[in-house]
């Protein structure tokens, strides 16, 4: 059941792009925003004025909606939060980019070393105030982007990306970007660097091949550090204290591996797909997508195929499961259909639940296809709309819900608790509704008027 909406807006440019629940029944999220706009459900809940052309925003919310507290950081150009992690102690852990000497509130420095171009950055507040705790950067002379941060429980702060640079550097430490192929446009490498409590840098790693390649996810789980690599083809090269290598992929689009957390070392691929998503927790749950045969790499299944038919425009999702080892040990294709151009975009996990979220096109989007739970989305795009659905650890499919309009409509995040309290984020560019798998049209949000989107946040309680 629906419980509340809370759209942030107006201001310019809002998005919603990631969300963690914590232990207390508290939401945490993150994005991007202009101006100054409301966070909340009561007039109070507002944050702003952003420094410069835009700012990131790491804010908590009560179960009830209510603003708890709200931070938001910047430079001097457009900066942005792009992933919100629950970090030992009590932390959120954000990570983000920001040009120049940033700010906090648009008022208090924020000490790091800012160069002439966009850094990433890792910045940790206390969840239950919102006390700012550090900021620690990783730069060059061109643009960088984090992407996903995380920090152990000894308090090691972690942070992945891309970097478009010929050298990036960290404290003492120089990795450089792999030669490229005329025609590849933007060219980037993937790097995660890791440093201590104290801020001081522990390693630096980057991976890189011929194309534009990126770190998009990390995650500490079971001991160890997981992480997902995109458009790493072919068989691409790693830079780490242990010096060089080539990485075997075997042309993978994409693949997730483990990184020793002590050194920065990186582990061949444990398993791959066109995109994939570990979801921490007891099971290290995955989700993903692949077009065509998707193989998949795992000593404990040996080579597993995911048949989609040899169309490369169809698409296949999936769940599974990895053993503390972190190898594959179930492996559930989901009873999506393949011909709407559906795909997953993120994920996450409960004791008992999975959540995953998507996009699809205008044309009808069956999910539970065969089941008796069977779900219909019927789009209003294109560009595109986007769903989000919850099922069993076992890939059941359980419920489903969209966000549906007439321009580009986008699910960001989603999670849910051991109750089965679930919370999405994301934006929309017009008067988009929040449907149910019935079409039953559940919120309709406001229409931001200046064709510039508006974020959101959406809580859902389970039926009584």
């Amino acid at each position: 059941m629906l419980d509340w909406v809370v759209q942030v807006g107006p201001g310019g440019l809002e998005r919603v792009y990631s969300v963690a629940l914590l232990p207390d029944g508290a939401i945490g999220v993150a994005g991007v925003f202009e101006g100054s706009v409301s966070m909340g459900r009561t007039a109070a809940d507002r944050m702003g004025p952003s420094n410069g052309m835009s700012d990131g925003f790491v804010s908590v919310l009560e179960s009830s909606g209510t603003q708890r507290w709200a931070h938001w950081f910047g430079g001097r150009s457009g900066e942005d939060i792009s992933e919100l992690t629950l970090g030992g102690g009590g932390s959120l852990v954000a990570a983000g980019r920001f040009l120049g000497e940033p700010l906090l509130d648009a008022a208090v420095p924020v000490s790091v070393d800012p160069l002439d171009a966009y850094e990433a950055a890792v910045l940790a507040f206390d969840a239950s105030d919102g006390a700012f705790q550090f900021a620690r950067a990783v730069g060059g002379s061109q643009s960088q982007l984090g992407s996903s941060a995380v920090v152990d429980d000894e308090g090691n702060s972690y942070l992945a990306g891309s970097f478009f640079n010929d050298t990036l550097r960290l404290g003492p430490f120089r990795r450089p970007r792999a030669p490229r192929e005329s025609g590849i446009t933007p060219p980037s490498d993937a790097f995660v660097a890791s440093w201590d409590p104290a801020g001081n840098p522990r390693w630096l790693t980057t991976l890189g091949g011929i194309g534009r390649d990126e770190a998009t996810w990390l995650r500490f789980d079971h001991g160890q550090l997981l992480v997902g690599f995109d458009a790493v083809l072919p068989d691409p090269t790693v830079h780490s204290a242990a010096g060089d290598r080539v990485l075997p992929t075997a042309g993978l689009w994409a693949f997730a591996t483990t990184l020793d957390p002590d050194t920065g070392e990186v582990s061949d691929p444990v398993f791959s797909a066109l995109d994939v998503r570990v979801l921490t927790g007891e099971t290290g749950f995955v989700a993903g997508w692949t077009t065509g045969p998707g193989a998949w790499i795992s000593p404990s299944l040996g080579p597993t195929e995911l048949v989609a038919g040899t169309d490369a425009s169809v698409s296949i999702s999936f769940l599974g499961k990895t053993n503390p080892d972190g190898q594959l040990t179930e492996l559930h294709p989901l009873p999506f259909t393949l011909d709407s151009g559906a795909f997953l975009v993120g994920g996450a996990q409960s004791a008992n639940r999975a959540v995953v979220s998507g996009t699809f096109g205008g044309s009808p989007y069956v999910l539970g296809a065969g089941t008796d739970r069977r779900a219909q989305l019927q789009g209003l795009g294109p560009p595109r709309d986007s769903f989000f659905s919850t099922w069993t650890l076992d890939g059941e499919f359980r419920c489903a819900w969209g966000l549906v309009g007439a321009m580009a409509e986008d699910v960001f995040d989603a999670a849910i608790d051991d109750e089965g309290n679930l919370v999405v984020v994301g934006a929309f560019e017009d008067a988009a509704q929040l449907v149910d798998g019935q079409g039953n049209v559940l919120h309709t949000f406001t229409d931001p008027g200046d064709a510039r989107p508006d974020g959101f946040i959406a809580r859902f309680r389970p039926a009584p």
